[in-house]
């Protein structure tokens, strides 16, 4: 079962939410906004790549969520620069909040994106203020409030952290890219769902868990809790699968 924990490794005794190198760390080297063709993007194998990746300790925070984004088919180039992240997805649609919004979605696989302004002013790669456009994270557990959503990402590196949990510690925006498919149905013969109870009414070791890329009921497993006495949760594509 999901629950919205958060694995936090830090030598601080704060939390890290700010991660991007300077401009000569990626921003000369990055192509700008590129050509990305969601219909090869399969969001299920991104997150199944970024809860592996979470703390192996490669890259920044755009670096980790552009790795995630390739592991799902996306073409898109390694960035390790948010801004320039920012500008890569340019084509993709997105939704823009403030803390404190309760008109939010997201799927897993989205990409949110953090800053401390709105509008025209969102990531001003031109700011020298380090949380205007300083953090991005892949949604691994998808959902409707600020804390439902589950991100992971490095710079400290975070498991299925409530992605509201970032706001307030200088971030009071984000925005969502929707590289999900938002709005399609549930295909027929499938039951629709935003969580793991939706699908097995809270309970454990069923094998029927809620595909949060998909948003529909499948069978399933996110760990070995979710499976059967005896089985076990393996990494298989596109879904993992007791076993």
């Amino acid at each position: 079962m999901h629950f919205a924990r958060a694995f936090l490794l830090s030598t601080a005794s704060t939390l890290l939410f700010a991660c991007s190198p300077s401009v000569d760390d990626g921003a000369a080297s990055t192509p700008a906004e590129q050509n990305l063709s969601l219909g090869s993007y399969v969001p299920s194998t991104a997150v199944t790549y970024a809860d592996a990746h979470w703390n192996d300790g490669q890259g920044l925070c755009s670096e980790f969520t552009s790795r995630s984004l390739r592991a799902g088919g996306l073409g898109i180039a390694v960035i390790p620069y948010v801004p320039n992240l920012v500008t890569a997805l340019a084509s993709v649609p997105y939704e823009e909040h403030t803390q404190g919004s309760h008109s939010v979605s997201a799927r897993a696989g989205d990409v949110v994106i953090y800053s401390d302004d709105t509008g025209g002013s969102f990531c001003d790669s031109a700011s020298s203020d380090e949380y205007n456009c300083g953090h991005a994270c892949i949604v691994s557990v998808g959902g409707s409030t600020e804390t439902g959503i589950l991100v992971d990402c490095h710079n400290n590196p975070h498991y299925h952290l409530g992605m509201g949990y970032i706001l307030g510690s200088g971030y009071s925006s984000y925005r969502i890219y929707h590289l999900s498919g938002h709005g399609g149905a549930a295909p027929p013969g499938t039951e629709a769902c935003s969580s793991d109870a939706d699908c097995n009414g809270g309970e454990s070791g069923t094998g029927i868990v809620c595909g949060s890329s998909d948003g529909y009921c499948i069978k399933g497993c996110h760990s070995d809790d979710d499976c059967p006495s005896g089985e076990s949760c393996a990494q298989t594509a596109p879904h993992w699968s007791c076993q």
